[in-house]
């Protein structure tokens, strides 16, 4: 009994996801109602509010998702930028709809996130600050680069983007 009720949990829960994000390309997470929410999902208000308060509340949880899931990944992976251009050119329109949705939260979950991969392999002697500036930094370039790389009718490969990176990296080099 105990796993049928988390599978319908479960099963609720991607059932709103999905409804929202759908919701999200016609509109801003500040004018979707519950309500509509609702019966987009096709399911009950009792089943929302047992899952969640607020609609923004389902916009973080899938935000957390698909960072734990990169952050996880990319972690395993040889060639990191190579998976994150993958993964972003393979949900270009769920990134599309969330990087319109951007608020301060989802900034400092990504924050974080890239401050504790940093952290774990950081081999330069800087300050816990200098650490947290530098990520702040360039959690901006990567969302300018997204939001960029997302409006462009011609995707760029990855040698292009990898190529901006390094131009990037040389000229902050410069003083």
């Amino acid at each position: 009994m105990h796993n049928k009720e988390n599978q319908r949990i479960a099963l609720s829960r991607k059932m709103l996801q999905g409804a929202l994000l759908r919701l999200l390309e016609r509109k801003n997470i500040d004018e979707i109602k519950i309500v509509e929410l609702c019966k987009e999902a096709e399911l009950n208000r009792s089943t929302f509010y047992r899952l969640y308060s607020i609609p923004s509340e389902v916009q973080k949880e899938i935000i957390e998702n698909i960072i734990t899931e990169v952050y996880i990944t990319i972690s395993k992976k040889e060639d990191k930028f190579k998976y994150i251009y993958d993964y972003i050119s393979s949900h270009r329109n769920l990134l599309s709809v969330l990087v319109r949705n951007l608020d301060d939260y989802f900034l400092s979950i990504l924050e974080n996130k890239y401050y504790l991969f940093l952290k774990k392999d950081c081999v330069l002697d800087v300050s816990e600050e200098q650490l947290r500036y530098t990520c702040t930094f360039q959690v901006a370039g990567f969302l300018a680069i997204l939001k960029r790389f997302l409006a462009s009718e011609k995707t760029p490969t990855p040698e292009e983007i990898t190529a901006i990176l390094k131009f990037h990296l040389i000229a902050s080099n410069l003083h």
